[in-house]
C-alpha cells in the first residue's frame, strides 16, 4: 500500500491521497475540528480519502518533496503496524494526536499544529 503526496508551491498546499490505488468520489470536505489548515475529503461510504494541507500546516510535505517551482507528486510507504499502516512527513516527535474516522493525525506541537503524520487504522476482516 502506498500513499501518494502532493505540494503545490503556488497555492502552498500540500495533498495526501490515502487510497493512491483506488478511483473514488468526494462527497464533501470538512475542516478538521482541531485545526482550521488541515482538511479532510469524504468519499460516499464516509471514509476519508485525502488530506489537504495549508500554510504552516504543509511544510512538512513542502520540505519532502520540493524540488523547485514546479508541481511534484511522488509515492511514500506506509509503515506497517500491528492494527494498520502509518505514514510521516516529519521526524519531528508526536505531542499532541487528534482521531477522527480512524486516523490518528500527529501533531509536533501540543496545540494540534504542526502536522508530521498520521496512523491510519485497517478493519480486522
Amino acid at each position: 500500500m502506498k500513499a501518494k503526496v502532493s505540494y503545490d508551491s503556488e497555492a502552498d498546499m500540500g495533498y495526501i491521497y490515502l487510497n493512491a490505488n483506488k478511483n473514488s468520489s468526494i462527497k464533501s470536505t470538512e475542516e478538521l475540528e482541531v485545526n482550521p489548515f488541515i482538511s479532510i475529503d469524504i468519499d460516499m461510504k464516509k471514509t476519508i480519502e485525502g488530506i489537504e494541507l495549508a500554510e504552516d500546516e504543509a511544510a512538512g510535505l513542502r520540505d519532502l518533496l520540493y524540488k523547485g517551482e514546479t508541481y511534484t507528486k511522488t509515492d511514500h510507504p506506509y509503515l506497517k503496524t500491528g492494527h494498520g499502516f502509518s505514514l510521516r512527513i516529519s521526524e519531528k516527535a508526536v505531542k499532541s494526536r487528534y482521531r477522527n474516522s480512524g486516523i490518528t493525525f500527529c501533531f509536533a506541537e501540543e496545540e494540534y499544529t504542526g502536522f508530521v503524520g498520521f496512523d491510519l487504522d485497517v478493519p480486522e476482516e
